[in-house]
């Protein structure tokens, strides 16, 4: 018997894969009754090449990014935020990786007409804060929605994202605008309807 705890049969007289195996880290050896005898090593890859399998892992600039247009046009805000935050990272796509950028570009018109359910109207606040004595401010939904509509979009998006250097590159893909113009079109953006 075997230290490791496997048998090998009393009339084996050429080392096989188990006996190679039973201990990598003598390559040229196996055993057998619990003796090593120094054999020529032989390559292990060839003979496992028929067993593995190969991942692929993508490189960065190997995944061509497409461009989706979405009309917020009364849509969830926290909803469409959700959907745009799986397209810009990719994890719609099989070759998503973590580390390295496998998502799309997304445009979002009408950001201006995007609305939240229940009372988040009168309860969303954000805030502001400048590090010096007093410099912070805060915002409720309807004031920010009047002043910087895009924003609102904007902050519910990167909240969802990676809080890390690809999160902040993942965050400049999404393009946002009020009205239904965009300076997009040589890009060729898709439309993209959500069923949110």
């Amino acid at each position: 018997s075997i230290a490791t705890g496997h048998r090998i049969p009393s009339n084996l007289d050429t080392p096989t894969t188990a006996d190679r195996l039973l201990h990598p880290a003598q390559p040229g050896t196996f055993a057998r009754q619990g003796v090593f005898v120094a054999l020529p090593c032989i390559n292990a890859g060839s003979e496992f090449e028929d067993f593995l399998m190969s991942t692929y892992m993508p490189k960065p600039g190997e995944i061509h990014a497409d461009w989706h247009l979405v009309d917020a046009n009364n849509l969830v805000l926290g909803r469409l935020a959700a959907r745009i935050s799986i397209i810009l990272q990719g994890k719609h796509k099989a070759v998503y990786s973590r580390n390295v950028d496998t998502g799309d570009f997304v445009i979002v018109l009408n950001a201006d007409k995007i609305r939240v359910t229940g009372k988040k109207a009168d309860v969303i606040q954000y805030d502001t804060y400048s590090r010096y004595p007093g410099g912070r401010h805060v915002y409720s939904y309807k004031t920010m929605n009047e002043l910087h509509p895009e924003r609102v979009l904007q902050l519910a998006v990167k909240r969802m994202l990676p809080k890390n250097k690809i999160g902040r590159h993942l965050l400049a893909k999404l393009k946002i605008y009020t009205g239904t113009d965009h300076p997009h079109a040589a890009q060729q953006p898709k439309e993209l309807k959500l069923a949110i």
